[in-house]
């Protein structure tokens, strides 16, 4: 099947193909094991390996944008220099899911600001409606994230990686203005109903202040203030590709 992508995307797919000196390979999936998840990126030893869900191939505007993103979790890795997380024990499922999202935490900052940059929304389409009803159901009081009771430590990350990353597009984007009312409504909402996790919230908040995150040594900086944080700084390393 041919992927019909718009010129911007094609002139990206090329910027980042000579920087890197690697051909991009898509495939399309029929479903992600992960519910939600519409595109991905995957290392591999010699492409940019991108695989993307079949139900977004006839909707240009969202496949732009996704396939963007993933690329640039390639220039990261192969052009910039920046690190990923390699497990060194054999992790429990919630750390293999807390890893999970320290890469969309931590790098997606990263990766959204430079879309922007390069024409692209730093958000997907569906981000404004999830985060108003996120930001209303806590302002109520109600449990929005009850599908991660029976794991209280995740949901504890999660939310975690929820406000870190509202809070970015706050501090580091250019957003629309209700978006941002969203946002800050959505930040007091979770101190508010989370008042233990204001504690963790902010101290990443600050990392991410104190180190710059757009270059890789900040990147690492930050990251391993997030390992330590959550205890799996003897459990996974820091790897950088070889370029």
């Amino acid at each position: 099947m041919e992927l019909k992508v718009s010129k911007k995307t094609e002139n990206y797919f090329d910027k980042v193909s000579k920087k890197t000196n690697r051909k991009i390979d898509i495939e399309i999936v029929d479903r992600f094991d992960v519910e939600g998840m519409s595109a991905a990126f995957s290392p591999h030893p010699s492409l940019i390996k991108i695989s993307v869900l079949k139900d977004l191939v006839n909707d240009t505007k969202r496949l732009d944008r996704s396939l963007a993103h993933e690329i640039t979790h390639g220039l990261l890795l192969y052009d910039q220099g920046y690190s990923t997380l390699k497990p060194t024990v054999q992790l429990t499922d919630t750390d293999k899911r807390s890893i999970n999202l320290i890469g969309t935490m931590v790098d997606d900052i990263v990766v959204n600001k430079i879309i922007q940059d390069e024409g692209f929304e730093p958000y997907g389409e569906s981000y404004p409606l999830t985060l108003s009803k996120e930001a209303t159901a806590l302002k109520k009081g109600k449990n929005f994230y009850k599908q991660f009771d029976l794991d209280p430590i995740f949901k504890a990350r999660f939310i975690t990686s929820r406000y870190v990353l509202a809070w970015g597009f706050n501090e580091f984007y250019v957003i629309d203005s209700n978006l941002k009312v969203d946002i800050i409504k959505y930040i007091k909402s979770v101190k508010k109903q989370y008042k233990k996790l204001s504690i963790p919230c902010e101290a990443i908040t600050e990392s991410i202040k104190t180190n710059d995150i757009f270059c890789p040594e900040g990147h690492k900086k930050v990251t391993k203030d997030v390992l330590e944080l959550w205890h799996l700084n003897n459990s996974v390393e820091l790897e950088t590709t070889i370029l």
